[in-house]
């Protein structure tokens, strides 16, 4: 079964959902950053690119991240950092 973090309210920890998606909205809570801005940082390929939610199949569905890619993402930050 796929789960998908929907809620508005709070900060949904992908972590805790290897497996799951998560919405943008909740993503951009994660990073404390603006829906703007992570979708620039995909756009520009600096930031794991969204999936369409494959419980939707229309044109307008919403589009979510996989938590691993997150989780792969939020690890390569600590790598970067100046030594």
């Amino acid at each position: 079964m796929t789960n998908f973090n929907t809620e508005q309210n709070e900060v949904i920890d992908f972590h805790d959902n290897p497996n799951g998606f998560t919405s943008l909205k909740n993503v951009a809570k994660f990073f404390d950053v603006s829906n703007q801005t992570i979708k620039r940082w995909y756009k520009a390929a600096k930031f794991p690119a969204p999936v369409a939610n494959p419980l939707d199949d229309s044109e307008s569905a919403h589009k979510f991240f996989r938590n691993r890619d997150l989780i792969e993402f939020e690890q390569s930050l600590r790598y970067e950092e100046p030594a």
